[in-house]
């Protein structure tokens, strides 16, 4: 008896999984995932957004130093969105002291497929 109960139980329980499978194919061909006509970074803020939530967790809030970041779309397609590097400049103080300030490094960098917000690569120069 104990037996018979076991294989009818398990026999239920094939037959269930069989129905959840057959509706989740039904039910899963049906569905489409909205797709905006801008696409899903449509603009620069959105693709900065995105940039600063990829650069936070690699490169720290350092990265605010690179402020303000900058978005460049590339052939309709892709965002390109990098951070500021500011330039060797001279200063020369009310005294006529002269100092030289030599800016050595590079930036965050990230590319962006426009459509869908797939990050095709991040990068930091030196």
């Amino acid at each position: 008896m104990w037996r018979k109960s076991i294989k009818i139980a398990s026999i239920k329980y094939i037959v269930f999984l069989v129905t959840v499978f057959f509706l989740s194919i039904g039910f899963g061909a049906s569905a489409q995932f909205y797709q905006p006509e801008k696409g899903l970074v449509p603009d620069t803020t959105t693709a900065i957004k995105i940039a600063e939530a990829v650069w936070l967790p690699i490169y720290g809030k350092e990265i605010y130093s690179e402020l303000p970041f900058k978005a460049v779309l590339s052939g309709d397609s892709a965002w390109y969105v990098y951070g500021y590097l500011p330039p060797s400049h001279i200063s020369i103080d009310k005294n006529g002291d002269t100092t030289f300030y030599i800016v050595h490094g590079g930036v965050a960098e990230i590319l962006i497929r426009k459509s869908d917000g797939k990050i095709f690569g991040v990068m930091h120069g030196k």
